[in-house]
């Protein structure tokens, strides 16, 4: 049976509508599913997440189908869900940078993440995208170095031996309570002043003196 011309018309628009369709997909799939940013998609009034791309399974140790079951309160630990109650609102306004928070994985595992927010429209569905900012890495460093800088401090305050921290122009940063019981001067009357002026007259005299031939 031969179609008319009207016919071929139509579906010669019906297969260009299914390659703009087609053309569609690819795109979706290059700016979302292959992402390097973890993306997850949510329903703006139940956030109950939709979609995600391969770099937010990864991200929080789910499966597809794990994933889309939760809703996106359920990403956060239970402390923070407690703490911050405009979650919710938070997470449904059209354009929003929120965090850090305290999030967990499949696997119970701390993370601790940024999200920017932007409104999306899924099929008539008012729903939002979450760009997810992985800061796990950068915490757990700034946590080692606040350690690693209070145990230096705990070790420079309670040290027997008199210690001054000074600039190479000699100007005082700092003393420890040793320092300041030896030399019989508050911390606050050294701080700033250069370590010179702390040096005896007898002293600054001898190290001046030609050694004797």
């Amino acid at each position: 049976m031969e179609h008319s011309e009207q016919d071929q018309l139509q579906i010669a628009k019906a297969q260009e509508e299914v390659e703009a369709l087609r053309r569609q997909l690819d795109q979706h799939r290059l700016a979302f599913v292959t992402n390097p940013m973890p993306l997850l998609v949510y329903e703006t009034a139940t956030l109950k997440i939709l979609d995600a791309n391969d770099s937010a399974l990864a991200l929080y140790g789910y499966t597809h189908q794990q994933i889309c079951s939760l809703s996106l309160l359920e990403l956060f630990s239970p402390d923070e869900q407690r703490e911050n109650n405009d979650l919710q609102v938070e997470l449904g306004r059209p354009v929003n940078t929120i965090g850090p928070f305290l999030q967990r994985s499949a696997t119970a595992q701390d993370l601790v993440v940024s999200m920017i927010t932007f409104a999306f429209d899924n099929s008539g569905v008012d729903t939002r995208v979450a760009m997810v900012l992985d800061e796990t890495a950068q915490h757990v460093a700034e946590e080692a170095l606040k350690s690693s800088e209070e145990r230096f401090r705990e070790l420079f305050e309670n040290a027997n031996d008199v210690i001054f921290l000074h600039d190479l122009g000699g100007k005082i940063l700092a003393v420890n309570r040793a320092a300041e019981y030896i030399t019989g001067y508050a911390r606050a009357e050294v701080l700033g002043r250069n370590f010179d002026q702390l040096v005896a007259p007898e002293a600054s005299a001898a190290e001046e003196l030609p050694a004797s031939t």
